[in-house]
């Protein structure tokens, strides 16, 4: 009964670390941009 537990935990996780790149992205982008200016 753990393997389900763990197997769908690990999938949260990696939905949170796909979500906190995507908004360090956004987050970067800009300002990267700012100081190649």
């Amino acid at each position: 009964m753990l393997s389900p537990i763990l197997s769908s935990r690990k999938a949260f996780t990696l939905i949170e670390v796909l979500i906190s790149i995507a908004l360090l992205g956004s987050i970067l982008v800009p300002l990267f941009s700012v100081v190649e200016l």
